[in-house]
């Protein structure tokens, strides 16, 4: 599911994308997978995206004082 709303949908020039609201953090979670259904009234498609998270040295490095 959309674990804690990070994934939305938008009107951008006439498509529908699926967009990340903030950064994603794979200490956090490394996996999402997002059911999408759409319709246009009449035909209904489903697809199932899968998002993995890669890491990122986004941690300060921590140094003992010699």
């Amino acid at each position: 599911g959309n674990y804690r709303g990070v994934f939305a949908l938008g009107l951008v020039q006439g498509e529908w994308k699926m967009y990340v609201k903030w950064p994603l953090d794979r200490e956090e979670r490394n996996l999402y997978i997002i059911n999408v259904t759409a319709s246009d009234g009449l035909f209904v498609s489903q697809a199932t995206v899968e998002v993995t998270v890669i890491d990122t040295n986004d941690n300060s490095p921590i140094c003992d004082e010699v």
